[in-house]
């Protein structure tokens, strides 16, 4: 359900592989039959970035912008219905 590829195993900054991989594997796979009333999905971004550069660098907001730009796209191709919520776990990076 991930076009049989590997989870990645290199990380990269922003770590959007291996983030792109999960979000694939919860839409393609877990969500294939239909989606859950509650769903958890964590991405290391803009985690990952913040942690290996600041708050607010320009990797984190790399990573941010097309998590949310792939999110976005897959929401207005798809049938899902219902509120998604995005929330950043240290809540860091400001807009600018």
């Amino acid at each position: 359900m991930n076009d049989d590829k590997a989870f990645p195993g290199t990380i990269t900054i922003p770590n959007t592989a291996q983030d792109q991989w999960t979000t694939r594997a919860l839409t393609r796979s877990s969500w294939k039959d239909g989606v859950p009333k509650y769903t958890l999905l964590w991405l290391s971004e803009p985690d990952k970035s913040q942690h290996d550069a600041s708050p607010g660098s320009a990797n984190a907001l790399a990573g941010i912008d097309l998590g949310l730009f792939r999110w976005k796209q897959y929401l207005q191709t798809s049938d899902v219905n219902g509120t998604v919520y995005f929330d950043s776990g240290n809540g860091e990076a400001s807009p600018k």
